[in-house]
């Protein structure tokens, strides 16, 4: 009885340390530099102008309608309202994309440990420690590319789940779903996937077109 649990209790333990290991680095720095010229800025005016004028599907510029950046509304949508509950400061422009890699580790967490948990804590440190992570355009800044890695990374684990247990629906409307929030967030980018999706159902005989799935992503 008290192995399982202290199994338990380190069951509990683990996550929450991995959370506190991934949000520090992230929210170390995040007021100490300012906002990037580009791309950076420009989602933080549309942002600014979105939480005085009310939120829209169409970014302004300028108070206009956005010709230069003509990607979906869904970062700025978010940004505008952290604007609105925070004010207006880096915190509320890059606090979106910082939420989205601790939801992305936590993510990859919750799938790597049904293999192995320590692989799973091993592969999040890593992921964490990378110069990529802290780039520009990437999860420290208030640009697209944060949020679209969680949702497309989400959507191809959520698929490979699917076809690993296509009678669980569950992941089947995970997958449309995080694949819709994909498209809201950076348009065609993300179906850069989609030709290897379309591959490895071949391979593993998995009807992505079916009915089921089809009425799946018209629900979603």
């Amino acid at each position: 009885m008290t192995n399982i649990r202290f199994v338990k209790f380190i069951n509990i333990l683990t996550p929450l340390l991995l959370l506190i290991i991934v949000s520090f680095p992230l929210f170390l720095n995040v007021n100490k530099t300012v906002i990037r010229c580009f791309d950076e800025s420009r989602q933080a005016v549309s942002a600014l102008e979105m939480s005085i004028n009310g939120l829209s599907i169409i970014n302004t510029f300028e108070n206009k309608p956005d010709l230069w950046n003509t990607k979906p509304p869904l970062l700025i949508i978010i940004q505008a309202i952290f604007i609105k509950l925070l004010g207006v400061n880096e915190l509320s422009i890059r606090l979106p994309i910082i939420i989205a890699c601790i939801f992305l580790c936590m993510i990859m967490f919750y799938s790597i440990s049904k293999i192995n948990t320590f692989v799973a804590v091993f592969s999040i440190i890593i992921f964490i420690t990378r110069n990529g992570v802290f780039s520009e355009h990437s999860f420290t800044t208030g640009d697209f590319d944060g949020l679209l890695t969680l949702f497309t990374t989400s959507y191809l684990i959520t698929f490979f789940i699917a076809t690993e247990h296509p009678d669980k629906i569950r992941y089947n409307i995970l997958f449309f779903l995080f694949f819709i929030l994909a498209i809201f967030t950076k348009s065609s980018q993300s179906l850069i996937f989609i030709p290897g999706i379309i591959v490895y159902s071949i391979i593993r005989k998995y009807n992505i077109f079916s009915k089921k799935n089809l009425l799946f992503a018209s629900i979603t």
